[in-house]
């Protein structure tokens, strides 16, 4: 029993996990708030996982409660008793994230210890079907944990390729997103990058939803006094300092092109204005606008939106005070994890030592 415990318990949490993963990821492409809903998933990986042990004593339990019962009695018994202490677990130990999954919103340690529980039924009774060899299920569980995660292995990959391409490229070489915040000037060559506030009187300071006292003005980006681009009716942040004041509204990037090794300024700008209401804005009406100086004056005007943005401008927002909450990936806005390569090398070891044609050789 022991030993079919073991192998139940291994493949139904990395399968449970695996199918958690997935599932959130396919069911909220886009949505970038739920970066929390992963963590949530993947902090229970490592171990000692309380998901991980709770569960190995409930399938223990359902075990010592159906010891007398045979066939598909003890099957179904089997069954419920997994997914009752999986509904336990959501109510004893719920947390503050939740899932909207086909259109249903449901509790995250609910959703996950659900999972994960079902899965260690069906790898338990499927160990217990004796024409189910061992070679048979570990071949099969490396087939299907390889093909369920490949497609985000591969993105995975690109991911982190694109991102090491990129930062060869350009180098950071003042993050303004520090605290204390610096002063919102910037000089380049014989070109100063400034910015200008004015906020008419008798306007009435609010508290936005992150408790940070916010009053709206006009902000000016002007280039040796001269004004290049306005944003109006956009929140300041009157208790901060600095460029701090216009974070989420104007951001500056100071970065060395290495290919043609020069300095590079950027000054970005977010073109959608924030509402005074506790709602942002969606994702797909967010748009963006930079300029780019180098010390000859500035040489790139450009203007994308969030859901229709290259590359180079994705860098730009993931070194920028100015993107949503959550990552930013430059290939889709599917949620995906290095967990999934770590999951596809099992699966590909699984197939290679459990292929039902591999040849013997005595010795």
């Amino acid at each position: 029993m022991y030993q079919r415990k073991i192998v139940s318990v291994c493949f139904g949490y990395i399968f449970g996990l695996t199918s958690a993963l997935v599932l959130v990821s396919l069911q909220n492409q886009g949505d970038f708030i739920l970066w929390n809903s992963l963590g949530f998933i993947l902090e229970t990986i490592w171990l000692p996982s309380p998901l991980l042990l709770y569960a190995i004593v409930a399938t223990l339990l359902s075990d010592f409660i159906t010891k007398n019962m045979i066939g598909k009695v003890r099957s179904l018994f089997a069954f419920l008793i997994h997914l009752v202490f999986g509904v336990l677990y959501g109510i004893f130990f719920p947390s503050n994230i939740f899932y909207h999954l086909f259109l249903v919103e449901i509790n995250g340690s609910l959703f996950v210890a659900l999972i994960v529980l079902i899965f260690f039924w069906i790898f338990d009774e499927l160990i217990r079907f004796k024409k189910f060899t061992s070679k048979t299920l570990l071949f099969s569980s490396g087939t299907v944990l390889f093909f369920i995660s490949i497609p985000y292995s591969t993105l995975t990959a690109m991911e982190f390729l694109k991102e090491k391409q990129l930062k060869h490229d350009y180098e950071i070489l003042t993050h303004f997103s520090s605290n204390p915040s610096l002063t919102p000037i910037y000089t380049i060559g014989e070109f100063t990058i400034s910015i200008e506030e004015v906020i008419p009187k008798n306007r009435k300071p609010y508290f936005d939803q992150w408790e940070n006292k916010v009053i709206l003005g006009d902000l000016s980006v002007l280039v040796n006094d001269q004004e290049v681009a306005t944003l109006y009716e956009n929140p300041i942040r009157t208790e901060w300092e600095g460029l701090g004041r216009y974070y989420g509204q104007i951001s500056f990037i100071s970065l060395h092109d290495n290919s043609k090794d020069k300095e590079l300024f950027i000054v970005m700008l977010k073109n959608t204005p924030e509402k005074i209401s506790t709602s942002s804005a969606k994702l797909e009406d967010l748009a963006y606008s930079y300029y780019q100086f180098d010390e000859t004056g500035m040489k790139v005007t450009e203007s994308f939106k969030f859901t229709e943005r290259n590359h180079y401008q994705t860098f730009l927002l993931r070194n920028s005070t100015l993107s949503p909450y959550g990552p930013l990936h430059y290939y889709g806005d599917i949620n995906y994890s290095p967990v999934f390569l770590i999951q596809s090398l099992i699966g590909v070891i699984l197939l290679i030592y459990n292929f039902p044609f591999r040849k013997r050789y005595k010795s």
